[in-house]
């Protein structure tokens, strides 16, 4: 992922990094999905603000060449989706590149929408951001 990321926004790539690796501790779950023993796909979900506030980001979620076109992007989001749901997270946002046209297609098709570049983001002109609201799980 770095590697295509780099290659993507290298003109960014300093102010890009600072933004997108937050501190530990506001991870809250990482999923990694694996062909015969390989990862191929991943997506974390991060805590904004305090814990209490219920407020998620969905970070670096990737697919490597050889999982593509099997749906696993789409599997990564509906588990951050749920993880959201179980912590009591009724919207979700997230962060991409304009550079990013697989990702911009992904996030629509699966009911994303646009939202004003939010903080901190708003610093990188090729900021794009989108929200989710979600619908709470069948009890």
């Amino acid at each position: 992922m770095d590697g295509e990321m780099a290659d993507r926004y290298r003109d960014t790539e300093d102010t890009f990094r600072a933004l997108v690796e937050p501190a530990g501790t506001q991870w809250w779950a990482t999923w990694v999905a694996e062909l015969d023993g390989e990862p191929v796909a991943t997506a974390t979900l991060r805590r904004l603000g305090d814990e209490r506030d219920g407020l998620a980001e969905v970070k670096k979620v990737y697919v490597a060449p050889a999982g593509r076109r099997r749906g696993l992007a789409a599997a990564a989001l509906r588990l951050v989706e749920d993880e959201c749901r179980a912590r009591g997270v009724d919207v979700v946002h997230l962060h991409t590149g304009d550079r990013q046209p697989e990702a911009l297609a992904l996030y629509a098709r699966e009911g994303w929408e646009r939202e004003p570049v939010f903080a901190p983001y708003d610093v990188l002109d090729v900021s794009v951001c989108f929200r989710k609201a979600l619908v709470p799980a069948p009890r």
